[in-house]
């Protein structure tokens, strides 16, 4: 069992301290260092999230360690639709998923634990910062976690069917 997944059920990892992220939706016809201020603010937040919760498992570059923990690093999952990466973030996922054409056989724990806050700044950490895919607003994180099961995700039918929240 992976650490983290020891850590945070024993409750023996510390809850990470963050100031609330910027909006991730910044004006973008604003001035160039407004954006840049509130982008910086979110990644600051994100990266110290990831640190303390996502790091162990997927490594600081976000490569993950093959034949165990995927990447997240240039990961559909990552760029994809965002309910479905704050669905996995949230509920967890345990069983097969395929990342850049390799098989993963594990288990993620759920990160309901951390505010909509937490989870929008370490999911636009990983969009933004390890990815160049565009950043999520906190509304979806809210919007998700109204919708999680009470046990990780086992499917990828599931994951797909988190799809329908952008509608």
């Amino acid at each position: 069992e992976p650490p983290l997944a020891a850590n945070t059920q024993s409750g023996g990892a510390a809850e990470p301290t963050t100031k609330a992220p910027a909006t991730s939706n910044a004006n973008t016809t604003a001035g160039t260092s407004e954006v840049s201020k509130a982008s910086s603010e979110i990644l600051a937040d994100g990266a110290a999230v990831y640190s303390a919760n996502c790091q162990a498992c997927h490594q600081a570059n976000g490569t993950g360690l093959p034949g165990a923990f995927p990447p997240l690093k240039d990961s559909e999952w990552v760029v994809g639709d965002p309910h479905v990466l704050s669905g996995i973030i949230l509920a967890g996922y345990t069983g097969q998923m395929e990342v850049l054409n390799q098989t993963y056989n594990g288990a993620m724990p759920s990160f309901a634990r951390l505010s909509d806050d937490e989870v929008a700044a370490v999911a636009n950490y990983l969009r933004t910062e390890l990815n160049a895919a565009e950043p999520l607003d906190k509304a979806v994180i809210t919007k998700t976690r109204a919708s999680i099961p009470a046990t990780p995700y086992s499917s990828i039918d599931d994951l797909d069917n988190l799809k329908a929240l952008a509608q």
